[in-house]
């Protein structure tokens, strides 16, 4: 007997491929709104202290957070160090102020991080950098909390060239009690350093790591600002860009200090190359008698090349001006500060954030005659300058002593 056997029908292929497809198509449109969604979510910058030790600085942290109502693993990025470390917050009630605890060291030093964020801090380009949080360099653990909190400490930079003043301008700072003035602390590295280099001296002063016995008095006060003196020629020229992002990320501060006359600023270098008192460098003077000997040297200046010198100085300004101008920064002049010393200089410490007072220095001025009475051969000056540009640094009342 024959049998019949029926086969069931196969499923069309072209079928299972369409059902395939449209799997794989809402899916990938599901993928899409999450991450949509997550893009929507506006990420919130917010500024963390962190105090490593007893003895370090506090330092200045950013955290990034995306998702404020779970409890997240965020990533720190420390601006004294050179890693990244993943710590874990609940971040549900944001109203209030958060601890978090995480390991930095083989030592298993467990610093607490407190983030308050109900304050954001903004990080538009066009912010100044006076409103973001300053590391705390006075904050001690072991002092009591009836004591009154020392103030955030202002990071600075004196930019200037030589015979600008910035020997006077210095010791001025560094006679108050509360700021710190290191020097030119650039003067013994190679003036062809790369950033590298720059920046290790850079991290070392501003952590405060720099011992220097001249500041063992300022321990027991609250510092307000700590600084050093930079010259144009110690690697700035070459490096001012790697250098003003260095700055404009640690929110450093930039005290830009030049002259207005080159003139008398080039009679200033060439009478500092001769010394009436031993006949060798000497670039300032303790006395009053002291500094009418090194006056008395009455240099002759190469017509030739005078214009041609003038304008390079007057470049060199400028030029430092522009590199510096996205920084946080204020412009002093030497001749504001002979006419007013006292007004000048308060103005300079409301830039540094430190507590008014008056200001005194032991240092003599040497060239304190016109003009006409410190170049030798001056009537071929008037003469060369009266045709340039440069006409008024050849004024009797430039400014007066």
């Amino acid at each position: 007997m024959d049998m019949l056997f029926v086969n069931p029908p196969r499923k069309s292929p072209l079928l299972l491929k369409m059902v395939a497809l449209v799997a794989c198509m809402i899916c990938s449109i599901s993928v899409f709104f999450v991450f949509l969604n997550q893009m929507k979510t506006p990420k919130e910058i917010h500024m963390v202290r962190l105090n490593l030790t007893v003895q370090d600085p506090t330092h200045v942290m950013r955290i990034n957070l995306t998702e404020v109502n779970l409890t997240n693993t965020v990533r720190v990025y420390l601006t004294e160090k050179t890693a990244t470390f993943d710590v874990r917050a609940n971040l549900s009630e944001i109203t209030l102020l958060h601890e978090m605890r995480a390991n930095f060291s083989e030592k298993a030093l467990l610093p607490i991080m407190r983030v308050n964020l109900t304050e954001k801090a903004s990080h538009h380009p066009n912010v100044s950098q006076s409103k973001f949080l300053l590391p705390d360099y006075n904050k001690n653990k072991s002092s009591s909390s009836k004591e009154q909190p020392c103030m955030p400490v202002t990071l600075y930079a004196i930019v200037s060239v030589q015979r600008s003043g910035s020997k006077w301008f210095e010791a001025l700072l560094n006679n108050h009690d509360n700021i710190r003035s290191h020097g030119e602390i650039f003067y013994n590295v190679d003036r062809k350093c790369n950033m590298t280099v720059i920046k290790a001296v850079l991290d070392r002063v501003y952590s405060l790591k720099w011992n220097v016995s001249t500041f063992r008095r300022k321990k027991k006060n609250c510092m307000a600002a700590v600084g050093f003196k930079w010259m144009l020629n110690q690697g700035i020229l070459d490096n001012h860009e790697g250098i003003v992002d260095y700055l404009n990320h640690r929110g450093i501060s930039v005290i830009l200090l030049f002259r207005r006359n080159h003139l008398r600023r080039l009679v200033s270098h060439k009478a500092n190359n001769y010394d009436g008192l031993s006949k060798t460098h000497k670039a300032h003077a303790q006395s009053k008698n002291e500094a009418d000997i090194l006056a008395s040297y009455r240099p002759k200046l190469n017509i030739r090349t005078l214009i041609p010198t003038l304008e390079h100085m007057e470049s060199l300004v400028t030029n430092t001006m522009n590199y510096f101008k996205s920084t946080r920064h204020t412009v002093v002049y030497y001749e504001d500060l002979v006419q007013n010393q006292t007004q000048k200089m308060m103005e300079v410490l409301e830039f540094l954030r430190a507590p008014q007072r008056r200001l005194i220095s032991g240092h003599v001025k040497i060239h304190t005659r016109p003009l006409a009475q410190q170049i030798s051969n001056w009537n071929a000056v008037v003469k060369a300058v009266k045709r340039s540009k440069y006409r008024r640094f050849i004024a009797d009342n430039d400014y007066e002593m």
